[in-house]
């Protein structure tokens, strides 16, 4: 198994673990870019929510399976390198507004995560 898979399977709990965090303090109702999305889509913000979240969570599988069938490595490593780059936004937002943000808490794990996997992204395209 390659290393950026290892770092993709361990990453789906947390960010299982992440959305639920999400959820129970009622992300889909406090942020601003959610919601705008979400206006768009004729569900409510919180059904609106557990549709993209469980979807994202079949996703994050399915890429998994497809790195270690070696399938579009490429395009599928930058784009789970992309979501970990979203989850910065929960610490810059606690960092700009001084309070909790829901996603807050489980976001740390996923920055250090985050950080080693475009490390070893980068270093890998380097390397090549």
């Amino acid at each position: 198994m390659n290393k950026l898979s290892n770092f993709v399977l361990i990453s789906i709990p947390f960010l299982a673990i992440h959305g639920l965090e999400e959820y129970i303090g009622k992300f889909y109702n406090t942020d601003p870019y959610f919601r705008f999305v979400a206006s768009f889509i004729p569900l409510s913000n919180e059904m609106t929510f557990i549709i993209s979240e469980v979807l994202l969570f079949l996703i994050l599988i399915e890429m998994y399976r497809w790195l270690r069938l070696k399938k579009h490595t490429k395009a599928i490593s930058i784009l789970i390198g992309i979501i970990f780059v979203f989850e910065v936004s929960h610490i810059l937002d606690y960092i700009s507004m001084g309070v909790y943000v829901p996603g807050l808490i489980t976001s740390f794990p996923l920055l250090i995560l985050g950080v080693l996997y475009w490390k070893k992204l980068l270093f890998k395209e380097v390397v090549r």
